[in-house]
């Protein structure tokens, strides 16, 4: 299949809101006005799109409604659209993201072989097997963490953020460890985070400063009520984290001693074949 056969074009699009019928078809009015209704129609399907953000995977007509701001009608539109062009599915009366979306959404740098992604993987394998906890893959964007790989087996804390979920990145392990190593020198002093270029207050630059002298971060309670420690991923290059790998233990689970060290070796070898 083409890239052309597998978008959505805006004449598509513009079928599902039609033109004002003041206007002619033909002249550049009707084509500036054919021109805006095709971006709105755009805008319409990216906002049902994002609907299914957040909670429950599959929704009805009214929930995408209100979640993307639009009239039911609107919306039910708008669904059958993305409905036959295979971004969306039917599930009896409800809507579910469809398998057109998991393939692009795969084609993404970040899945692309020989990735991040891809190149931590079997490291993480590994240190899931060593620890049986809960590990996790996160890179900065804005002020969110964006999980880009999980892996965890049957005694693995639940209740961590599913793969390409966006949590915000204040106050947690992983947040801080790619702070505390976002430029070669760190984040000390009156400081400025090099990361998200906002100004940090005198308490955050201590804590940061820690997270920096250990090497790791760790967080008791937030991400699923348990206890995570989060080491940064250090680009050889630039010398500054371009990621975190997390592993996430249930508050009654056996904590190695040397569980922080072992992370950040597992940190420095993805490191190290990147």
């Amino acid at each position: 299949m083409s890239a052309s056969a597998a978008l959505m074009s805006n004449e598509q699009l513009a079928r599902v809101v039609p033109l004002d019928s003041g206007h002619r078809r033909g002249g550049a009015d009707d084509r500036a006005s054919s021109d805006v209704s095709g971006s709105t129609s755009v805008q319409k399907a990216l906002a049902v799109l994002e609907a299914f953000r957040g909670p429950g995977s599959v929704l009805g007509v009214t929930e995408v409604a209100r979640r993307g701001e639009l009239s039911k009608s609107t919306a039910h539109r708008m669904l059958a659209l993305l409905v036959d062009q295979g971004y969306v599915e039917r599930e009896g009366s409800r809507y579910a993201l469809g398998p057109k979306l998991f393939e692009l959404g795969n084609a993404a740098s970040y899945a692309r072989a020989r990735s991040l992604r891809a190149t931590a993987m079997p490291y993480m394998v590994e240190l899931l097997q060593a620890t049986h906890a809960t590990v996790h893959l996160t890179v900065l964007v804005q002020d969110d963490l964006l999980f880009l790989e999980k892996v965890y087996g049957h005694q693995g804390a639940r209740g961590v953020p599913a793969v390409g979920a966006r949590v915000p990145a204040g106050g947690t392990a992983p947040g801080d460890a790619i702070r505390a190593f976002a430029s070669p020198a760190g984040v000390l002093g009156p400081v400025e985070d090099r990361q998200c270029g906002e100004a940090v207050s005198r308490h955050e630059a201590h804590r940061l400063a820690q997270v920096r002298q250990r090497g790791f971060a760790v967080q008791d309670g937030g991400l699923s009520s348990s206890i995570c420690l989060a080491a940064p991923v250090v680009a050889r290059t630039t010398r500054t984290a371009i990621a975190a790998l997390s592993v996430v233990l249930r508050r009654n689970q056996h904590r190695s001693p040397s569980l922080g060290v072992e992370l950040q070796s597992c940190a420095a070898r993805i490191a190290e074949v990147l």
